[in-house]
């Protein structure tokens, strides 16, 4: 964005309701989930089962496993659909 680097965590959840944003720590992968903090990543892009796209700050869902997309509905951006047309 500009001149401005961003870490960006990539999401996808096949429905429209709540997406995992949390994390396995490295080398499990049934372990627990654990949240990422402030000093890992500065934005989650989303791609929810409607194709809809958020771009949500982690300011707004820092220390959270599972966020309801329609609480962040404000942080869409955009939608695939037209991507793939």
């Amino acid at each position: 964005m500009g001149d401005v680097v961003q870490r960006v965590q990539v999401k996808t959840c096949m429905t429209k309701r709540e997406v995992t944003i949390g994390r396995r720590l490295p080398g499990t992968s049934k372990g627990a989930l654990v949240p990422y903090g402030i000093d890992e990543v500065d934005a989650f892009f989303l791609l929810d089962g409607e194709l809809s796209i958020f771009l949500i700050p982690i300011s707004e869902v820092a220390g959270k496993l599972r966020i309801s997309l329609a609480k962040h509905r404000r942080f869409r951006v955009g939608s695939a659909i037209s991507l793939i047309r």
